[in-house]
């Protein structure tokens, strides 16, 4: 493994390689690089893969949730003090209130509604324009 100043706890390197292909488009052939504290030859290839699949877990639920539904990354360089903070919070509760709202849909396809969905329904719910589904009556 190279020496890194960058990550000096890093004991191993893992390249992932991932092939998607989609009905009538080219193979999209995607190659990524993954640094972990793990030492080599302690986790199996699949294990490695696991780790891998958490991290994009992660960044496919909350992180894009708040990216995308709830413009995280949009906002105002203008905010001071204690603005950033509080918003942060308050963000924190929005993306904690639709995650829980979010169980108590039904679910569609067998899965469970989107985050935008779930946003719209509440916010429609909030806004007296929609009834909410009884499944969310639980948490009244």
């Amino acid at each position: 493994m190279p020496e890194t100043e960058e990550f000096p706890e890093a004991r191993q390197w893992v390249w992932v390689r991932r092939t998607r292909e989609r009905e009538g488009k080219l193979p999209e052939v995607e190659t990524r690089l993954f640094i972990t504290s793990v030492p080599g030859g302690e986790l199996s290839g699949e294990q490695l893969l696991t780790l891998v699949r958490g991290h994009w877990g992660i960044e496919n639920g909350p992180n894009w949730t708040a990216d995308v539904v709830l413009e995280e990354d949009t906002g105002s360089a203008s905010l001071r003090g204690q603005a950033p903070v509080v918003l942060s919070w308050l963000r924190l509760l929005a993306y904690n209130l639709l995650a829980l709202v979010r169980t108590h849909l039904p679910p569609k396809d067998g899965r469970l509604v989107s985050y935008a969905r779930t946003q719209e329904v509440l916010y429609q719910g909030l806004l007296g324009l929609a009834v909410l589904p009884e499944s969310l009556a639980v948490l009244a």
